[in-house]
């Protein structure tokens, strides 16, 4: 095999001090992996320190005019990595210290990793690395034809051929690109494979993922999608049932919004009512 086994990309806007923090571990950088870092902040650049640490580590930072968002980060790292397979890590995570010589005898399209999740604090970020493992497996009617895996489509690696001729991730559904991309993987007769190596820690933070906009709309989009696009009976019934959860979440997070500033609408009500009044 020439070239690398793996190619680990990271997307990272406005997140060096991540960056500054992980790029300690001696035991994240083997022969067999190569780096990439996708920045799409043009403003926004390393440190001279942090910038000496990047060389030295023989770490690639790709460099976009624009912020194109999430998963056309991640395209863009993965259409420039020279890896037999790709992994892909948010710029506040904590990649692990993690082995890719199973890759070597591995048949799988993509492969499907616990994670390690822990809640976010200051100076805590290094304690992810021994955080809880968690096998996260919210998809199993939807993907259910890689149910038995248990399936954690945020946590999985992939082939990179595999992965760009799905066309990599769409932007369309940033926020639940993973799941989007996987649900299409399954559609196309991939393969999927297990390991129970984690190879990244999510830290949670005082708000729940669910009820944020991105995650809200973006999984909207998705179900929106697999509806329009299976005639699958399994995961058609599995849509309709998160479509209704996302569409509650999207009314609490405006009656969310409408009470945390009701006292300004308030105001602007009252000035339109005199106006017409």
């Amino acid at each position: 095999m020439t070239g690398p086994l793996l190619s680990r990309v990271v997307t990272c806007y406005h997140q060096w001090h991540f960056v500054e923090q992980w790029i300690t571990l001696d035991g994240l950088f083997r022969a067999d992996t190569e780096w990439i870092i996708v920045n799409d902040s043009p403003t926004d650049t390393p440190s001279d320190e942090l910038l000496r640490r990047i060389e030295a580590r023989n770490i690639r930072i790709v460099s976009l005019k624009t912020n194109i968002g999430r998963s056309n980060a991640r395209n863009a790292g993965a259409n420039t990595a020279t890896g037999l397979w790709v992994d892909f890590v948010d710029g506040d995570d904590l990649p692990l210290v993690f082995d890719p010589a199973f890759l070597l005898s591995c048949s799988a399209d993509l492969v499907s990793h616990p994670t390690r999740i822990t809640v976010i604090g200051k100076g805590r970020f290094m304690d992810g690395a021994s955080a809880p493992l968690n096998y996260p497996n919210d998809w199993a009617e939807l993907l259910h034809r890689f149910a038995p895996v248990g399936v954690a489509p945020s946590a999985s690696l992939w082939q990179r051929s595999f992965f760009l001729g799905l066309g990599g991730f769409d932007g369309r559904f940033d926020g639940a690109e993973d799941t989007q991309l996987v649900f299409r993987a399954m559609q196309a007769g991939g393969q999927i494979g297990r390991s129970d190596i984690p190879k990244q820690c999510y830290f949670s933070k005082e708000i729940k993922h669910t009820y944020e906009p991105q995650h809200i709309y973006g999984h909207r989009r998705l179900f929106e999608y697999i509806l329009r696009e299976t005639d699958d009976v399994a995961s058609k019934k599995s849509a309709h049932f998160w479509l209704g959860k996302e569409c509650v979440f999207e009314f609490l997070l405006g009656w969310r919004l409408v009470w945390k500033n009701r006292s300004a609408i308030w105001q602007y009500t009252k000035s339109r009512l005199r106006i017409f009044g």
